[in-house]
């Protein structure tokens, strides 16, 4: 028997609908994922899976760990891009990775410099750099909106799903820096060398219209 392909997934509301995306490939787990086994088992043997922290899933791509991995778009922007290939955008956990600021401050781009709160570093880095402003980064963690609420910085870059919490918080939308979704990345040598299950498996995923309505 081949060996199985292994599937990283990441924690966390994507988690739960990867487990959805792959219960429409039959491809489900045998054991509850809150089981202190690392290596989980499917339904289907050619398949066995890992549960990861977000930024750890190209981690363990990239260096053949596990063949796959599913994991949101915004990760993959502030990651190194070598050892893995991004094959499918699967469509699901949708949602924009947005600058905004107080609802008082719409004219930031008549603004030279700017103080930015964000945990993607990297990817504001680039997006303003394109828009030739220069910018200081503050690196936070979370509840990133009471940056800009507090004067800690002039915007924020954060995601956004409803609008509802940059509301609530007097905060308003001024662009979208990136689309944001859950893609499949695979690791270079196992692409390169790619089994028939690997083969049929990418199929399936790259039907992800389908499937992902039914999430």
């Amino acid at each position: 028997m081949s060996k199985p392909i292994i599937i990283a997934l990441a924690k966390g509301k994507v988690c739960v609908e990867s487990l959805t995306f792959l219960k429409a490939l039959d491809i489900y787990p045998t054991i509850d994922l809150d089981s202190r086994k690392l290596l989980i088992d499917t339904n289907n043997p050619n398949f066995k899976l890992i549960v990861v922290r977000s930024s750890d899933v190209p981690v363990y791509v990239r260096h053949g760990v596990v063949d796959f991995g599913i994991v949101g778009k915004d990760v993959l922007l502030e990651q190194v891009r070598y050892g893995y290939y991004e094959i499918v955008d699967l469509k699901f956990a949708a949602c924009k990775l947005m600058l905004a600021t107080l609802e008082n401050k719409t004219q930031w781009q008549q603004q030279h410099y700017l103080t930015v709160a964000t945990k993607f570093d990297q990817t504001t880095d680039r997006w303003f750099a394109k828009q030739g402003k220069q910018v200081e980064i503050i690196h936070l963690n979370g509840a990133i909106e009471l940056a800009a609420t507090s004067g800690l910085s002039y915007a924020i870059v954060d995601l956004v799903s409803t609008g509802k919490t940059l509301k609530a918080n007097g905060l308003v939308g001024l662009e979208t820096i990136a689309e944001i979704s859950s893609r499949l990345i695979v690791n270079e040598q196992a692409y390169k060398y790619r089994t028939t299950a690997m083969k049929e498996f990418i199929a399936q995923c790259q039907q992800q219209e389908t499937f992902a309505q039914k999430i």
